[in-house]
């Protein structure tokens, strides 16, 4: 009978005790955005030729060994004119090259790219601005 109700007795504590101690989960992840990134980008040729196309690479730095993935807005602006056009990507992490269009006048054009994260990823949002231009 003994046994028997230290046996009842401790079972009861062990199923109550993570209810009275306030069951707290133990996980790694941050906060929603509070994970910084950085845009990287560069022009593959500052200058670019008649017929060509403008070519940049682009990634994004995390604070540690995560990889960001999002949606990229590619905003390119004709200095002299003013015209805009805006592109969209998706980004999965890693380095990419994207290609603008051949079609772009001369002159000399601005390049903002903005990297913008799904609601509740734990990276922040980025953006970079680059220069290049067009013979």
């Amino acid at each position: 009978m003994k046994k028997t109700f230290v046996a009842a007795a401790t079972s009861a504590a062990l199923i109550v005790a993570p209810l009275a101690l306030g069951a707290s989960t133990a996980t790694a992840n941050p906060y929603a955005g509070s994970v910084p990134t950085k845009a990287k980008s560069k022009v593959v040729k500052k200058v670019v030729k008649k017929r060509q196309a403008p070519r940049f690479r682009f990634r994004v730095a995390t604070g540690g060994n995560g990889k960001a993935a999002g949606k990229v807005f590619i905003t390119v602006r004709n200095k002299r004119t003013g015209r805009t056009f805006i592109t969209t990507r998706q980004y999965r992490g890693g380095t990419v090259t994207w290609r603008l269009r051949k079609g772009l006048p001369r002159g000399r054009y601005v390049v903002r790219i903005e990297f913008f994260t799904p609601n509740g990823s734990v990276f922040q949002n980025s953006k970079k601005i680059i220069r290049f231009r067009k013979r």
